[in-house]
């Protein structure tokens, strides 16, 4: 008899267990990784998220970035909207937008990672929407820039990700804080004139730049006039992080 009890209490334990890792596996599927957003203004950081908006992971890339996410731990299962926006707040805390680039705070960078799903339409347009909220709350000048899977140059191979020249000089009036009506970009005839006329006059400098790009294809150079002054922007043709820049008087 108390074998029979035993074989029977043993049972409905293996049945329970079976119960529990089904309803684990579900849960696990429900929250499975199905995209990425890269957020970049310094400190560069990685929210994973599921079918549902819900984040899976946070993830430092750059030291800057850990030192955020080390201060965040509450993160997992909050949408990646509010996720997104409280992280603004923590690399505001953090000092990070002190810096200036030309002087402009940083612009925020919502990269969508190639290759990543949208749990939902419009899902790179509210976050972007949270985020200028936040930087109208904080009472900064931040650029929020958006970028994904329509902001790749198509006369690029597929998997070479390189963004548009139109997303690049967005990114660049972003940062420079100027309308896009009131800027006058240089064609590549124009450019190409100024650059015999610097090689004329400064052959060392010239020579030296030349080095510059062809070590790092992946930048791209941009050359733009606006209120009187005139603008040059290196913009990495992958992530949209501004590189360098300069500002000239055009009566200097």
């Amino acid at each position: 008899m108390n074998r029979r009890i035993i074989t029977a209490l043993t049972a409905c334990a293996l049945a329970g267990t079976t119960i529990f890792t089904g309803c684990g596996s579900e849960a696990s599927t429900g929250s499975q990784t199905v995209g990425q957003i890269s957020l970049r203004v310094n400190p560069e950081i990685e929210i994973s998220y599921d079918e549902d908006s819900q984040v899976t992971d946070v993830t430092g890339v750059n030291e800057d970035g850990q030192t955020v996410v080390e201060s965040y731990e509450d993160y997992e299962g909050k949408d990646c909207s509010e996720v997104v926006s409280e992280l603004v707040e923590k690399i505001h805390q953090g000092g990070f937008f002190k810096e200036k680039v030309d002087g402009n705070e940083k612009n925020i960078v919502l990269h969508l990672e190639p290759g990543s799903e949208l749990p939902e339409e419009g899902f790179m347009d509210e976050l972007s929407q949270n985020v200028e909220e936040v930087v109208e709350e904080l009472d900064m000048n931040s650029g929020v820039i958006t970028i994904d899977d329509d902001d790749y140059d198509a006369t690029e191979e597929e998997d070479s990700h390189r963004l548009s020249m139109d997303k690049v000089k967005e990114i660049a009036l972003k940062q420079a804080d100027i309308p896009a009506e009131d800027a006058e970009f240089e064609t590549e005839e124009e450019d190409e004139a100024e650059t015999d006329a610097e090689t004329e006059t400064d052959t060392e400098t010239e020579t030296e730049t030349d080095a510059e790009t062809d070590e790092d294809d992946d930048i791209i150079e941009l050359k733009f006039t606006a209120h009187g002054k005139k603008f040059k922007y290196n913009i990495n043709a992958h992530t949209g992080k501004v590189i360098k820049t300069e500002r000239i008087d055009e009566d200097d």
